[in-house]
């Protein structure tokens, strides 16, 4: 079996009822990425939209661009783990197209992974500091979930629930993902620490939308999940993390 990369990167988009930022997210990525000396594929996954956005979706017929769309919606976790499956590049992204997260940085944390030779980067809202979260309560739970981390497993992380995240594909897919929703981003980052991998962080810019704009994470449920994740997953054998 040939298990030598096709492209050079692979970024998954997840996507539900995005039919009004969806196409500016595609070509933000679109006008960066054809300027690079890259080989690319972008993975766009819908979960079951009904706001126009798999019509959107349908009409693509861009070389690079991949479409899977649920019958039915798996959660963000679920559609992450689908994409990394199926992506063919050396390296795999996630880049959500809610326009919080700025294009530009996705592809400086690429080129900053590419130089340090890691297996993980995560993009930084708190080493950016450039906007302060919407809600008060949403900062307090991402610093609390990236303290929780540091303690349980010695890391030294300031943002381990950024949805900018970039991985060595030949590492990420050595790791048993378990979860479906939002408390995948932590599974990612602890498993990965878990089996040695080498995180780093980049400083990104966020510039965070309401819940009457669109915003769907639900503080107090999946901030619950997440950080069961984090404790759940510092104890479990590490034989039940790998492939």
């Amino acid at each position: 079996m040939n298990n030598i990369p096709s492209v050079d990167l692979s970024i998954i988009l997840c996507c539900l009822n995005e039919c009004e930022r969806l196409p500016q997210a595609i070509l933000n990525l679109e006008n960066l990425l054809l300027e690079q000396e890259c080989s690319f594929e972008i993975i766009i996954i819908d979960n079951g939209s009904t706001d126009g956005t798999i019509e959107y979706i349908d009409q693509l017929d861009q070389i690079y661009i991949r479409k899977i769309l649920n019958p039915r919606n798996i959660g963000k976790g679920g559609s992450i783990k689908k994409g990394i499956r199926q992506a063919q590049g050396e390296f795999c992204g996630i880049f959500d197209p809610d326009l919080e997260y700025s294009a530009t940085d996705f592809l400086n944390c690429y080129d900053y992974m590419k130089q340090h030779n890691c297996d993980f980067v995560l993009g930084s809202r708190k080493l950016g500091g450039d906007k302060v979260y919407e809600y008060y309560l949403n900062y307090l739970g991402v610093t609390f979930l990236a303290n929780l981390t540091n303690i349980l497993y010695q890391s030294n992380l300031t943002d381990t629930a950024t949805a900018t995240k970039l991985f060595r594909s030949s590492f990420i897919k050595k790791i048993n993902l378990q979860r479906n929703g939002f408390n995948l981003d932590f599974e990612l980052v602890c498993r990965t620490l878990r089996m040695g991998g080498k995180i780093k962080e980049f400083p990104i810019t966020y510039s965070p939308r309401t819940k009457i704009e669109g915003k769907k994470i639900k503080l107090f449920r999946d901030g619950f999940s997440s950080i069961l994740t984090v404790i759940i997953d510092r104890f479990i054998p590490l034989r039940f993390l790998k492939k």
